[in-house]
């Protein structure tokens, strides 16, 4: 439900921080860059599956995307960093690699998300 989103991404995630949402041009991935950029603004890293995802994401409120199917996520994140890492990374789908990005101290909210009692 968009209220868990909301909890885990504000527990989870200071302001201007940068956080990396996968699946980020899903419903819940959108929802994600919306509070993340708008509310918390936060510097929002989207990766998704195609160059149209990327542009929605964007279009949302993320200051970069990653087209994860044909670009390297690591990669790709740490240039957009300056090596640095994100320091959130909320993963929608949990399925990617997402582990591969622990170059930083960071933090990972990846699927199942915990049930809320609202």
């Amino acid at each position: 439900p968009p209220r868990a989103l909301l909890l885990t991404c504000t527990v989870c995630c200071s302001l201007r921080e940068t956080v990396l949402v996968t699946a980020a041009a899903g419903a819940a991935g959108l929802a994600a860059v919306d509070i993340a950029s708008h509310v918390l603004n936060a510097q929002v890293i989207a990766a998704v599956g195609s160059d149209e995802k990327c542009d929605l994401a964007v279009q949302r409120g993320a200051i970069a995307a990653i087209n994860y199917t044909t670009q390297s996520l690591k990669e790709e994140a740490k240039r957009l960093t300056a090596n640095k890492g994100v320091n959130v990374a909320l993963d929608a789908v949990g399925c990617l690699d997402i582990e591969a990005l622990r170059f930083s101290d960071c933090q990972f909210v990846q699927r199942p998300f915990p049930e809320f009692p609202f």
